[in-house]
C-alpha cells in the first residue's frame, strides 16, 4: 500500500501532512501525521580555530539561545551553496572554503528534514542581512569553550549540539 501524502495545514515555515502507510508485518496506519520541512544547512564555521556561535533569541522560548549558523536551503540551490549564503546572511562572514560534514534526519518519527553539516572556514567579514524575525548576535569560543557550554545547558539547540559532538568526535579537537 502506498499512500500518498496530503496537506493539512501550511505556513512560511512548514507543512503539516498526514499520510496512510504500511509497516512491516502488514499493519496499516491511517492519516499518520508529520511535519515536512525543506532540507537545512548548518555550518561549524572557523575563524583563527575558534567556533562561530550564533546567539539568536527565540521568541517560541522567550530566551536568548546559542546555535550554529544555518537555515533553510532553497529549492534548487545546492546544500554547499545554501550553506554559504547562511553564513553571509546571518553573520556578515564571507566562507574561504566549505566542506560537507555529514547528513542526519532531524527527528524522523515526525519531522521530515535533512539536514546537511559543513565546515567552513570564514574571512573577512560584512554586514549580517537578517530576516524581519531574526535578532542575532555573533560570537566566537574555543571548542574547549563550547563543549563546557553544552555540559552547562548554554547550547540547548539539538542540531547543534549534534554537530558539534560529531566534529568533536570524528575531526579531533583543533
Amino acid at each position: 500500500m502506498k499512500g500518498s501524502e496530503r496537506i493539512v495545514y501550511r505556513c512560511p515555515k512548514f507543512v503539516v501532512m498526514e499520510k496512510d502507510f504500511e509497516l512491516p508485518g502488514d499493519r496499516i496506519v491511517r492519516r499518520y501525521p508529520f511535519i515536512k520541512r525543506g532540507p537545512g544547512a548548518l555550518i561549524l564555521a572557523f575563524k583563527e580555530n575558534r567556533l562561530l556561535l550564533l546567539k539568536e533569541y527565540r521568541p517560541m522560548l522567550g530566551c536568548w539561545v546559542y546555535q550554529l549558523p544555518g537555515g533553510k536551503i532553497e529549492k534548487g540551490e545546492a546544500p554547499s551553496a545554501g550553506a554559504r549564503r547562511e553564513i553571509e546572511e546571518e553573520t556578515g562572514y564571507k566562507a574561504k572554503s566549505i566542506k560537507p560534514l555529514f547528513r542526519a534526519w532531524l527527528s524522523p518519527s515526525f519531522i521530515k528534514q535533512l539536514n546537511y553539516f559543513f565546515i567552513a572556514r570564514l574571512a573577512g567579514n560584512g554586514e549580517q542581512e537578517l530576516e524581519s524575525d531574526e535578532t542575532i548576535k555573533v560570537e566566537f569560543a574555543t571548542l574547549d569553550d563550547v563543549l563546557h557550554m553544552i555540559m552547562d545547558g548554554k547550547i540547548i539547540s539539538m542540531p547543534s549540539i549534534a554537530g558539534i559532538l560529531y566534529y568533536m568526535v570524528t575531526q579531533g579537537k583543533e
